[in-house]
């Protein structure tokens, strides 16, 4: 297979868990308050919208159709 294919196929099942799972989601810790040897963090959660799977799902699609029709 082209790398273009093998990539189309990634980005589309990529698409298609974060659209059709209940969210892909991404922490990050942040210190909060620092006083000498203490030291408070923040974990914050941020999810990835469902119109990124659906871009991706699209973007995936369209790079398997290239990658078939470069290989014609």
């Amino acid at each position: 297979m082209k790398p273009m294919v093998i990539a189309g196929i990634a980005l589309a099942l990529f698409g298609a868990f974060v659209l059709f799972s209940d969210g892909f989601s991404f922490g990050s810790q942040r210190s909060v308050l620092r006083v000498g040897d203490l030291e408070v963090s923040a974990e914050e959660r941020t999810t990835v919208p469902d119109w990124v799977g659906v871009v991706a799902i699209a973007g995936g699609v369209l790079l398997v159709g290239a990658g078939a029709l470069r290989r014609q």
